[in-house]
């Protein structure tokens, strides 16, 4: 009842009760296309000025804010300040500015020549904004042409260029441009260069006068690495190889930063597989070949950005690890050539989680008049057998106190309860336990056990 009381008396108050003489409320923006291609939706995050929200076509918050009192300064005025909204004041700038971005956008999907105008009606301290917007059919792309200097990226490009996301024929659209850019960054870094960023890729854009076309210029930059005298050089994209992969299984920041110098001598490295664990502990805290199953980084192979994000994700999937950075040092001097011995040091920092934990959770009730409570200790273990085992044990014990019955007694319900739960990283399959099938799909393994006893009346 009172909620409905505030709702009608929020709207029933002047939304312009607190605007100032002379300024004006916005309340409306309207968008009016003359094409069915483009959506109002579209332009709506491009309009700087919002109106206050509506409930229902009515201004409640406004008017949550226009029942307080400004004049004082009390717990209700400022209760409705608080969950209210300030009037929003027309601004002519935010206007302009609305007018700009929406020919942007326009310009950025293909429309180079369409028309916005704006128009801007206001009464009674109100004020309406409508965008009338006019478009052509948009310009589409003619043709692709490359311009790639380096060879050894030229090659890469040329031979994906089946996959290009610009295609011809298709609306010009900067969107597709920074997906390609995207894509092409990742092609080309899954195929060793490790120095190859999408900011190397431009494209440059003409527009074929008295036609609704463009060419687009596909252009790659070459490498560029500062030289004497404040000058750029240019040298080739280099294909990089991983010679030696460092992993800290026991990496805590915290120590890191306190200790300095002191931590790095406390540790010691240990060769196992191929791999250099870096570690201050006589026993892992986790066995080092659950460890080597997700990793899809191998000493001697070629740099690839993608499995380096695989790795990442499958180390994170064991749920022991709260941090895991993947990084990496270039070891080749900037004299070597591309096709010389360009190479890089991966070092991993695994920050484990806390190995155990519990809580406890206490429940009351009320059913009918029926008093009861709940008991709940939660045990968790995240590195049972050292193999990133996740435990759970759950004990609960609940009572309940029944209504009295006709004998005058009283009838009491009790339950006791566990409940547990084992994840293990593979399966319990022999012939399924092969590296690639580990690595390809992640296997789990999950073993629940449950008992439960009521004591019903």
């Amino acid at each position: 009842m009172c909620v409905t009381v505030l709702v009608i008396l929020a709207s029933s108050c002047s939304p312009t009760k607190y605007v100032p003489d002379g300024e004006t409320l916005l309340d409306a923006n309207y968008v009016k296309i003359n094409r069915e291609n483009v959506k109002k939706e579209e332009i709506e995050p491009y309009i700087k000025q919002k109106p206050n929200k509506r409930i229902f076509g009515a201004k409640f918050y406004l008017g949550l804010y226009n029942m307080s009192n400004l004049k004082k300064d009390n717990f209700f005025n400022n209760w409705l300040r608080k969950i209210g909204e300030e009037p929003v004041i027309f601004d002519p700038y935010a206007t302009a500015k609305s007018k700009e971005q929406i020919i942007a956008y326009l310009s950025s999907k293909g429309y180079f020549d369409g028309h916005v105008m704006e128009t801007i009606e206001s009464a009674n301290k109100k004020t309406k904004v409508y965008f009338n917007i006019d478009l052509n059919s948009p310009y589409t792309i003619k043709n692709i042409y490359y311009e790639v200097a380096d060879t050894n990226i030229s090659k890469l490009v040329y031979f994906d260029s089946s996959n290009c996301i610009i295609e011809r024929g298709r609306p010009f659209d900067t969107d597709k441009l920074q997906a390609e850019r995207s894509r092409v960054e990742r092609f080309v870094r899954d195929n060793g260069f490790y120095s190859f960023t999408g900011e190397n890729i431009l494209f440059r854009v003409d527009s074929l006068i008295g036609k609704r076309q463009v060419n687009i210029y596909y252009m790659v930059k070459d490498y560029q690495k500062p030289g004497p005298n404040y000058t750029q050089v240019n040298l080739p994209y280099r294909q990089y190889k991983i010679q030696d992969i460092y992993i800290y299984p026991d990496y805590i920041p915290k120590d890191v930063l306190a200790k300095g110098d002191d931590y790095q001598k406390s540790l010691d490295t240990i060769k196992y597989k191929g791999y250099n664990f870096v570690t201050n502990l006589r026993r892992p805290n986790i066995k080092y070949d659950v460890i080597l199953q997700t990793f899809y980084i191998k000493p001697g192979s070629t740099f690839n950005v993608s499995n380096t994000e695989r790795t990442h994700t499958h180390l994170m999937s064991l749920k022991t690890y709260r941090l895991a950075n993947i990084l990496y040092n270039d070891l080749t001097p900037s004299s070597e050539s591309a096709f010389g011995n360009n190479l890089l040091n991966c070092n991993m920092q695994l920050t484990p989680m806390s190995r155990q934990s519990f809580s406890v959770e206490l429940e009351g009730t009320n059913s009918g008049g029926n008093l009861g409570g709940a008991l709940n200790f939660i045990y968790q273990n995240k590195n049972l057998f050292r193999g990133a085992e996740q435990f759970n044990m759950k004990l609960k014990g609940a009572f309940e106190t029944f209504s009295r019955d006709s004998s005058g007694g009283r009838n009491n319900t009790r339950e006791f309860g566990i409940e547990t739960s084992l994840r293990l990283p593979k399966f319990f399959i022999p012939f399924l336990e092969s590296e690639n099938f580990i690595k390809e799909y992640n296997p789990t393994t999950a073993i629940q056990v449950a008992y439960n006893y009521q004591k019903l009346p």
